[in-house]
């Protein structure tokens, strides 16, 4: 799975993009839709279940093991970024629960601001990697018609060609988080609503459930990897750029490499 995503299997699932890859991309429209209401069934089961030591009363025994839980799952590779993720989801959708009617306005409403920023976002990233990718093409294409006779391209070719797949690959990082980050979000709405509105839970169960989700998000939120020090998005994609640079020279990333 990406970006250390496989601790998180319980939380947010197999993500698309790896549903997609593991099959070739040979998934139709609806075999994918399939696969995503079995995936939001799984993890509200999960859910349900993660809140289930609150619900039944042992409040503080939640907050000790959620606390230690968020510790390990920040360690992981891209882990406090997607812990964030999860846990903005998860405060915002208790708010709009727990709220009244004017309270819960107001959180639907930065929620639906928030989505379209990270939607736009993800469009934006994938659209620098469509131009990164011409602008190869379009190398390519020149370098074989100065080459006709099939000749090996120029040195200064070649270099621009290395050049360009070095920037192109941030570039892709950044586009796959960003689509990431927009699977997790609408999965987690619909596994948090199908999880607090529950037909099969009694409404004091339910009650319980958006303060036991509104205090996991909370600790989610507070989680990070190193004490005092948030590393940015650019990091991580800079941290995985090293260990992908690494891995394709055969050379074995040091510990302060990330």
């Amino acid at each position: 799975m990406l970006f250390g995503s496989e601790r998180f299997e319980h939380l947010i699932g197999e993500l698309a993009i790896s549903t997609a890859a593991r099959n070739s991309g040979n998934l139709s429209q609806k075999q994918m839709q399939r696969i995503q209401a079995q995936r939001e069934q799984t993890l509200a089961i999960n859910l349900k279940a993660l809140l289930r030591r609150y619900v039944e009363g042992d409040e503080a025994g939640f907050k000790e093991s959620m606390v230690a839980e968020a510790k390990e799952l920040a360690s992981a590779s891209f882990g406090e970024l997607i812990l964030h993720t999860v846990g903005r989801v998860y405060s915002m959708q208790a708010k709009i629960h727990l709220g009244n009617l004017w309270t819960s306005a107001v959180s639907g409403m930065a929620q639906r601001f928030n989505m379209l920023q990270h939607q736009l976002y993800a469009a934006n990233a994938a659209l620098q990697v469509y131009r990164a990718h011409a602008e190869m093409e379009s190398l390519a294409a020149s370098d074989a018609a100065q080459q006709p006779d099939g000749s090996n391209s120029s040195t200064d070719a070649q270099h621009q060609r290395r050049q360009l797949e070095e920037n192109a690959l941030p570039l892709m990082l950044d586009a796959m988080w960003a689509a990431n980050v927009v699977d997790i979000e609408n999965t987690l709405r619909a596994v948090c609503k199908e999880t607090l509105k529950d037909s099969s839970a009694t409404g004091a169960v339910k009650r319980a459930r958006m303060r036991a989700l509104e205090e996991l998000g909370k600790i989610f939120l507070e989680t990070e990897a190193t004490p005092g020090r948030e590393k940015t998005a650019k990091e991580f994609i800079e941290s995985a750029m090293q260990h992908t640079f690494h891995r394709q020279n055969g050379m074995v990333p040091s510990e302060e490499d990330g």
